[in-house]
């Protein structure tokens, strides 16, 4: 079989589409592998044949719409930016550069994907406004700057999901738990290791118990108790 010229795949646009639609993408295993597959071929429609419509593709930072369309598809059940925000998905935003604001973006002189992290925030849109009001974000290096008024203020359009969130939550449901095969110290560990990992993207511990707690069908107070016994060794 002759090697496919490279120059061909040259000509694929900015949208992964190619001019004649001589290609098409194809992802045989869920993921975006960035491999491209001639449109027709016989062996990729039997691989591809039987498969969910889900399996297609999902922009690294997605819109409201996108992920909720996506997670639609996957788990078969209805998303909204509420629930998204229940589940503890973090919602970021572009934040142009800007003089003045060293404290910011330090040396950078463009801009950066920032967090919505202060709780209070992200509180207002589950309540369903429309506009987004950000007090508190994180300067370029990770760390938290809390706004002055006046407070940021953009559309709620604007907003973006990160891929990696949205695939670990629709993995969830995918591959539901299994409690009688997870010993009590694994159930300690991996606690502990989602409320932490949350905690440095900005979501409070009370947040993360509550999103454990909804997708264990247990109590808040279970989840505080396990996480603090861990946390104490």
């Amino acid at each position: 079989m002759s090697k496919r010229n490279p120059s061909r795949l040259s000509r694929l646009d900015a949208r992964g589409l190619t001019q004649r639609n001589e290609f098409c993408r194809a992802y045989l295993d869920g993921e975006k592998t960035g491999h491209l597959h001639p449109a027709g071929v016989a062996s990729d429609r039997r691989r591809l044949k039987g498969r969910k419509m889900t399996d297609k593709y999902l922009p690294r930072r997605a819109t409201i719409a996108e992920s909720c369309e996506w997670l639609n598809e996957r788990t078969g059940e209805q998303w909204t930016i509420a629930r998204l925000l229940e589940y503890g998905l973090l919602p970021w935003f572009w934040l142009d550069f800007a003089p003045g604001w060293p404290a910011i973006f330090g040396d950078r002189k463009e801009g950066y994907l920032a967090p919505m992290c202060f709780a209070g925030d992200t509180n207002r849109l589950a309540a369903g406004c429309r506009d987004v009001i950000v007090t508190m974000t994180r300067t370029h290096d990770g760390k938290v700057f809390r706004i002055d008024e006046p407070t940021w203020r953009f559309d709620i359009d604007q907003l973006r999901f990160l891929r990696d969130d949205i695939k670990q939550l629709s993995d969830r449901w995918a591959t539901p738990s299994e409690p009688a095969a997870e010993t009590p110290q694994k159930r300690k560990i991996r606690i502990k290791d989602y409320v932490d990992v949350k905690k440095n993207k900005g979501i409070s511990k009370t947040e993360s118990f509550k999103a454990l707690a909804e997708a264990e069908g247990c109590k808040i107070d279970n989840i505080k108790r396990i996480y603090y016994r861990r946390a104490s060794r």
